[in-house]
């Protein structure tokens, strides 16, 4: 499955923008603006991750969750740091786990509306035995 692109509706895109600016920095992801629209985009035109404003000003009661592929275990560290910071809810601090033979280190902020947004390092060059465990 490939996405174009995702994006969550936030209420106040003034406030959000910095916040999403400062933990898209910590992943390393280029962002750019969206013509046309309350939006801002992060990744490239063909594979984004976006945050828009709805014309009405209203967002839905439900909450998302997205997890970002982080390029290392430091930009985990930093997604989080950032975010708290900024003022995210910090739901998860940087936490280690293994699953499907490989270690993941992974953690999770609610932004200013409620969505989710993970960021997850999978260490692919080291995999690990069977007597690991999940969620160590």
């Amino acid at each position: 499955m490939k996405f174009h692109h995702v994006g969550v509706h936030v209420s106040d895109f003034d406030k959000s923008k910095p916040l999403y600016d400062a933990i898209m920095n910590a992943l390393d992801f280029e962002d750019y603006d969206v013509p046309g629209h309350i939006c801002h985009a992060w990744g490239t035109v063909t594979n984004s991750f976006r945050i828009v404003q709805p014309p009405s000003g209203e967002i839905s009661a439900s909450s998302s969750h997205i997890c970002f592929e982080a390029p290392d275990e430091e930009a985990v560290k930093k997604f989080y740091e950032t975010g708290v910071k900024l003022g995210a809810k910090g739901l998860s601090a940087p936490n280690e786990y293994v699953d499907w033979g490989m270690r993941h280190l992974t953690t999770m902020l609610e932004d200013y509306d409620g969505n989710h947004i993970e960021a997850v390092y999978v260490d692919k060059e080291n995999p690990v035995g069977p007597e690991e465990t999940r969620h160590q």
